[in-house]
Order: C-alpha cells, then structure tokens, then sequence
C-alpha cells in the first residue's frame, strides 16, 4: 500500500513537469513563431503522446500579439498529421487552432491541401460550427476551404448593416451572434448534410440569398 502512494505521488510528479515543460514551450513558442529552432522545439513538443489539445491552446502565436502568419512550416506538419491521423480529438484541435488564427485574419496557408483534408476539416467544423466562440473564424475556414481561395482580411458582412455604426468590434460581434448566428449555423449544416457530392457542394454558396456573406475585406 505504501509503495502504491509513492508510485502514485512520483508519477503525479514527473506528470507535473512535463505538463509545466508543455506549457512553458508553448509560451516561449508564442514569441519565435517564424524562428527555425521555435518550430523545430514545436514539433518536438507536438510529437508527445499527450497534451497535444493544450500545446495548440497556448502555442496561438498570431491570437493576442499579432507578430505574423502560423509558419509554414508548422501548417505543412500539421496537414501532414491530418493526412495521416484519424484522431477525432486531434483532429478538432487543429481546427480550433485555425479557426483562432482565422478569426484575425492570420491563418496562412491551410486552404492550400489535398481534396481528402479539406474534407476531413469542414467535416469537423460543421460538428463543432455551433460552439462559440469562434464562429466567424470557422466560417472564414470554411470559406477558405470550399473556395480554394485566401480571404485575407476575411469577414461577414450583412445586408443593410454597417460595422461602422457600433462602438468596437466586439460590439459588432455580439450582435451578429445575437441575430444571424443560427441562420448561419443552419445554412452551412444542410449544405454539408446534402447528398451532393463534394464537387458539386463546392461551387454552392451555402448563405446565397440570405443577405449574409463572407468575403475579403472590405466588400
């Protein structure tokens, strides 16, 4: 009995500083993104058998400081485990990771992947598209993604409505969440839940006709 407590306290021990190295890696990463040695010490930290869901939390370079793009290098990994991993927890924290960047409009280089992985992705995304926050990230994703294209500094734009008559952005964002949100939602469910083909889905606006739209800015 007593040798099970010490075994349970060293392994809640190493557990501890490996979770604070996690940690403590993604914060340095958060400041290096376009470094060679920050994205080699990513990887490594990635390639753990656990904490992957945190380590993308705090590792959002582009979330808060705003220094550049996810580096392509990092991106070219990570659709490399999407081409090769079934994980569905993994594979919903990359997309949370995106739709983070996407959301100030930092998301780089993602929609340039395979058919097979975009899929996979907008698959995830419409599963998780009625979670907030993040909704106006994931439909910059999903624009991305359908349309092969960059938005750049993407966002949604509605019918009759200027962004410039509220106070902040933020404000902006609660209102569209209050009042479009759930059209938004419904759209892109039943466009993906159709029976079309993937080829035909693409070149399908799913908010056609609702007054809504996402686009480059600032049109």
């Amino acid at each position: 009995m007593f040798r099970s407590k010490i075994k349970l306290i060293l392994l809640s021990v190493i557990l501890m500083f490996l979770f604070t190295g996690l940690t403590s890696g993604s914060l340095l990463l958060r400041y290096l993104p376009d470094n060679k040695a920050g994205v080699t010490l990513f990887k490594a930290v990635y390639n753990l058998p656990f904490g992957r869901e945190t380590f993308l939390e705090f590792y959002s370079p582009m979330r808060k400081n705003e220094v550049g793009y996810v580096p392509v290098e990092v991106t070219q990994f990570l659709i490399k485990r999407l081409e090769t991993t079934n994980d569905e927890d993994e594979i919903s924290s990359i997309v949370h990771f995106y739709a983070l960047q996407a959301s100030s409009h930092r998301i780089g280089y993602l929609f340039n992947i395979s058919e097979e992985v975009k899929t996979k992705l907008i698959s995830q995304l419409i599963e998780e598209i009625d979670d907030e926050p993040n909704l106006i990230g994931k439909l910059m994703m999903l624009e991305e993604l359908r349309t092969s294209k960059r938005l750049g500094k993407g966002a949604v734009y509605i019918e009759g409505i200027s962004q410039s008559k509220f106070s902040t952005a933020e404000e902006y964002r609660k209102w569209f969440y209050d009042q479009s949100a759930s059209i938004v939602v419904k759209k892109y469910q039943e466009w993906w839940n159709s029976n079309l083909s993937w080829e035909e889905k693409r070149k399908i606006n799913p908010l056609e006709g609702t007054g809504i739209k996402v686009s480059e800015c600032c049109g």
